[in-house]
């Protein structure tokens, strides 16, 4: 059982919004990207693709890289804003070795990966930059989600469970949380993280009428 105390009153209204059953939002990773973030700009069904990936990544370049480098990285943002994976991919590849193991490369490979659904490659990634800046809660949730498609749902919710601990206040890992629990079968821990997490954002209480992994919680309902 998740340890905190549910705050918000259950049950939940999990009942489709506008009467719509299934539909919506894709759940817990299952487009590429950051899992259960209500939408913003980008795909409104892809997680990764919800925001900026400067804004959620917290990407800052440092002037130490080359002009080349730093151009590469321009460039590479600039496709994958515009869907053009394989071009952003090709703009990486031209960054030079030395060079591509900074964070910012790092942080857009990730992004790369992951677009194209290189899942070994994306949680190989993804657990470099947690290593390495275990303060950005984005890398935790991209992690996780890449270890959900290249591994298993298990090895994923112990990522989440390992950056909940640093971030307890980013409802996101609430709510993936609650959606794994839900596939597990675990419905009353579910229930108890989605009510953590719809008390700190609450933007997933319409989230959650919709999200396909979430739907055990709704048939109980």
């Amino acid at each position: 059982m998740w340890p905190y105390a549910p705050v918000t009153d259950w049950p939940i209204d999990l009942s489709p919004v506008g009467g719509t059953a299934g539909g919506g939002i894709v759940c817990a990773g299952d487009r590429p990207g950051m899992e259960k973030e209500p939408p913003s700009s980008y795909d409104v069904t892809s997680r990764l693709s919800l925001e900026p990936l400067s804004k959620r990544c917290e990407l800052v370049i440092p002037m130490t890289l080359s002009t080349h480098t730093l151009r590469q990285l321009g460039y590479a943002e600039g496709y994958l804003a515009l869907g053009m994976k394989a071009q952003a991919a090709e703009a990486l590849s031209q960054i030079a070795e030395a060079e591509r193991a900074a964070s910012p490369v790092l942080v857009l490979s990730l992004a790369v990966h992951t677009e194209r659904g290189d899942w070994p490659n994306a949680a190989e990634v993804g657990a470099i930059l947690c290593e390495r800046e275990p303060g950005v809660h984005w890398h935790w949730i991209q992690w996780a989600y890449a270890v959900r498609r290249s591994k298993s749902l298990d090895a994923a919710k112990e990522i989440l469970m390992r950056g909940v601990a640093l971030h307890p206040q980013e409802a996101i890992f609430h709510f993936n949380l609650a959606c794994y629990e839900a596939q597990l079968g675990r419905l009353d821990d579910a229930r108890v993280l989605l009510e953590t997490a719809c008390a700190l954002d609450g933007s997933y209480v319409d989230l959650a009428k919709t999200d396909a992994d979430l739907a055990p919680l709704r048939c109980t309902n």
